[in-house]
């Protein structure tokens, strides 16, 4: 009898043990966006991006893309933002005529990546919206988002002095 429930135990355990094994080795990756922390000015014809966390300004509209692998192996996956009532810049002068990007990432255990997305918002647009999500064609990947609640859509609606701010959460 004690040798049965011996047996069973070390199973138990070498069950346990593969399953936590399997679940932290494989690229766990982590990946969140700022937009929800700025807001955006139009001051005469320039477009501003003003960080509200350490209330700073720099000239341009743009989001900004974090990403970590928290995992111990190399991990790949595509970010894809997409626009609403804006489109792309590769800088405050240059448009794509695209409203969808696709980012492709590979991610080294524990390494992290951010990026600036420019764009432009039209003159007589009255709310735009940023839209963020995660693909993967790999079988063995954990992700999620640290975004507020899971939120992967951003609404920005126009205020006072030409000022866009963000709504809440959705």
């Amino acid at each position: 009898m004690k040798k049965s429930i011996k047996a069973i135990f070390l199973i138990v355990v070498l069950a346990v043990s593969s399953a936590a094994l399997v679940y932290f080795s494989i690229p766990n990756i982590h990946y969140y966006s700022y937009s929800t922390w700025v807001e955006y000015q139009k001051i005469g014809d320039q477009w501003h991006t003003i960080n509200l966390e350490n209330n700073t300004t720099v000239n341009g509209s743009f989001t900004t893309i974090y990403c970590k692998n928290n995992g111990l192996f190399a991990g790949t996956f595509h970010i894809t933002v997409a626009l609403t009532n804006a489109t792309f810049s590769n800088n405050s002068s240059e448009l794509f005529n695209i409203r969808t990007l696709n980012i492709l990432y590979t991610l080294k255990p524990q390494e992290e990546n951010i990026t600036n997305v420019n764009f432009a918002i039209g003159n007589n647009v009255k709310a735009f919206a940023i839209s963020i999500s995660l693909q993967t064609d790999h079988q063995f990947i954990r992700y999620s988002e640290d975004n507020w609640a899971g939120q992967h859509d951003f609404f920005y609606f126009v205020a006072p002095n030409n000022t866009w701010v963000p709504t809440a959460i959705s």
